[in-house]
Formats: structure tokens, C-alpha cells, sequence
């Protein structure tokens, strides 16, 4: 399923403030109209670039780390670069600061959390994230934008409001979209704290069956494995063909799968991997996206929901014939799709193999 909408996003992509490009890092235009931003995703709710020393413009003075926020404090800091908008290209007329707010790391942290999806046990750096003694600016700008920051091939990186963090002379991209109202003018102090989960420090490994069972077939995988009914075929292991396409773990069913990539003499060429699945069959994938990297976490949208698999969070996506898992982490996906005539049992086979899934010790990615 290829990501669509019209939202670009993206996270702690560092620049001076006097506007020079240091780096961007794991930027992605993911499904639906919601944002997703910053460092990592959160699991109740996608190549990392080298990230010079950065060095504090002189034109913002520091925010005092115990101070009283200001909210003419956080005017100024934004409007000061409102003509130079770290890794935002202005296409038409002049940008206007929709809202500035000094708040603490942990308001931030919360904003993010409640309105953006985002993931409250990590930083990606950001010192200042989750912090109740440390002040931080959030300035969100208006226009005719598009975006610098790398995204896959094809995706829309125009905008109408970017997000921008600045904190001691640093101004960190933080996400943009189409939709104003993914990315709410919003005090994040006014926002509730969530009211804290209590959750085990060892969240428990659901143990692998010692055999499939009556009428499935086991697929050994690279760290894992999964059941599947014994009159589907094997159609692909794992291939891995580095950053410049995807890894595939798993392809099973009745039908066929194709993962895109060719080779013409030493040059490859990957486009998006596809399924043909016949009237009577069903094809189902587990692959990772190319990427450098870590990845923004998948955004919920009406009708999806979060599920676990063998004990791993991941976004699950119905549509009449296709369901997607997106994990945590990475691009990670499995996806499986279905021909008319198995419309009526195509959901209780994926059931039983998704609830048959295993993650061992070793898998590819243990998020």
C-alpha cells in the first residue's frame, strides 16, 4: 500500500538559525492527512544522517532553562527567522507566524504526544525533550511553502504550515502539512498531561508453537516465522538490496509478488514492490522500505487501529481487500491482499496467520 495524502513530515532536521542546511534526518510523507513528527514513535499510538556540532546564532539570545515562559519571548524568537524558515522554501508571497509559545520541554513533549502521535520515551537528541525545567520555543508559520527535507521520490512537499522547535539558538524542523488543522495553533500548556499506563518492563514474548497447525505450513524466517495455509505457495525469502531498495522478508499466497527491483548490468532500479493476486487468490508480503534510518511512527486515521503482532505494536489498515501492518521503528510492513471470490474467508486465514506470528531473538527489527 504506498503512503498517500497530503502531508509532509519530518523531524529534528538541524540548521542555524542564520539559515544554513546542516542535516535532515528520516523524513517521510506517510498515509492519511495527520502529520507525523520527530524522533520516534510511540507504541500506543518510517538511515540516520551524521549531525554536525551545531552552533548558536547570535541573533536569538538563549532561553533560560528555570525562567517563566513568555509568550513575547517566543514572538521574537520566531519572527526572527520568519524570512529564513529552516528547510522551508517559500513559493509565494510572505509567511506569517501563526503561533509562537514558550513552553516547558515536557509541554512540548505532551503537544507532540496528544496532537501529533508522537512517542514520549524518546528524545533523538533533543535535550530538552520531556523537560519541565527547560524552555523551548514552538513557532508555527502560514504560506505557500515546500519543504527542503529529503522525502521519498514522488512525495508532495508542499505545505501550509510548518512546525519549527527552537531552543538555545537552534531551530529544528520539525513537520509540515496541507491541513492546518493537523498541526493545531495550540498552547501546549493548556493540553492535559495523559494520565500515565502502567506498563511491565519486560513486556512478555508470546512462545512459539512447536508445530503449525492441521493444514498450514511454517515459514522459517530471517528471526521469525509465521503459519500459513499449506495451499498457498512460497513466492519469495529474504533479499536485501541495501538503501536503494526494499528488504524483503516473507512472500507467500496464491498469486504473485514482485519486488520492484531490476538489475541492468551493475545499475539497479527498485519502484514499488507489487502484488497480482487472481480473482480466487491472495498474496501476503512482510517487507521494510528502503531507508537510512530510524522512521517517524505511522499516524492513526479513521478506521485503523493498534494491534499487536506476536507481541509488537504495529498500525493495522483494513480496505475491502487488503490489510497493512505498519510497524514501529522502521517502513516496516506486512501487507496481504485478496481476490473477489475470497472475500467471505480472506480475513479469518489472515487472522489465524497473524495470530500464529513470532518474533525470536534474532529478528530484524525488535521494536
Amino acid at each position: 500500500m504506498k503512503p498517500s495524502g497530503p502531508v509532509t513530515v519530518g523531524f529534528a532536521s538541524f540548521v542555524l538559525l542564520a539559515g544554513s542546511v546542516l542535516a535532515a534526518c528520516g523524513v517521510v510523507q506517510n498515509p492519511g492527512s495527520q502529520p507525523t513528527t520527530s524522533p520516534t514513535p510511540m507504541a500506543s499510538p518510517p538511515g540516520t544522517l551524521a549531525i554536525p556540532t551545531l552552533v548558536p546564532s547570535p541573533s536569538i539570545a538563549p532561553s533560560p532553562s528555570l525562567a517563566a515562559p513568555s509568550p513575547n519571548a517566543a514572538e521574537a524568537a520566531c519572527s526572527a527567522i520568519l524570512d529564513n524558515i529552516p528547510l522551508v522554501i517559500v513559493n509565494s508571497g510572505k509567511p506569517t507566524v501563526a503561533a509562537a509559545f514558550e513552553v516547558t520541554g515536557a509541554q512540548l513533549t505532551n503537544y507532540f504526544v496528544r496532537t501529533l502521535n508522537d512517542d514520549p520515551n524518546h528524545s533523538n537528541g533533543s535535550d530538552w525533550w520531556g523537560q519541565p525545567t527547560k524552555l523551548v520555543d514552538l513557532c508555527l508559520y502560514d504560506g505557500d511553502f515546500t519543504t527542503m527535507a529529503p522525502v521519498p521520490s514522488g512525495s508532495d512537499t508542499s505545505a501550509i504550515r510548518v512546525l519549527v522547535v527552537i531552543f538555545y539558538g537552534e531551530a529544528e524542523f520539525w513537520a509540515s502539512t496541507l491541513d492546518t488543522s493537523t498541526i493545531p495553533a495550540v498552547d501546549p500548556a493548556t493540553i492535559p498531561e495523559p494520565t500515565p499506563i502502567e506498563t511491565s518492563p519486560t513486556p512478555a514474548t508470546p512462545s512459539p508453537t512447536p508445530s503449525p497447525i492441521a493444514g498450514f505450513s511454517r515459514f522459517p524466517g530471517h528471526g521469525f516465522w509465521f503459519d500459513y495455509p499449506s495451499d498457498w505457495r512460497f513466492l519469495e525469502g529474504f533479499h536485501i538490496y541495501g538503501i536503494d531498495g526494499p528488504t524483503i522478508l516473507a512472500a507467500v499466497g496464491i498469486g504473485n509478488f514482485d519486488d520492484g527491483c531490476k538489475y541492468q548490468g551493475n545499475n539497479l532500479t527498485c519502484q514499488q514492490p507489487h502484488r497480482s493476486v487472481p480473482k480466487d487468490g491472495i498474496v501476503l508480503d512482510y517487507r521494510i522500505a528502503p531507508n537510512i534510518g530510524y522512521w517517524p511512527a505511522p499516524t492513526l486515521k479513521p478506521g485503523d487501529a493498534w494491534v499487536t503482532v506476536g507481541g509488537r505494536s504495529a498500525l493495522l489498515s483494513k480496505s475491502a481487500d487488503e490489510m497493512t501492518w505498519q510497524f514501529l521503528g522502521l517502513p516496516e510492513y506486512i501487507e496481504v491482499q485478496w481476490g473477489p471470490q475470497l472475500s467471505g474467508q480472506a480475513p479469518d486465514l489472515v487472522a489465524q496467520v497473524m495470530a500464529s506470528w513470532y518474533w525470536g531473538p534474532n529478528s530484524y527489527n525488535t521494536n
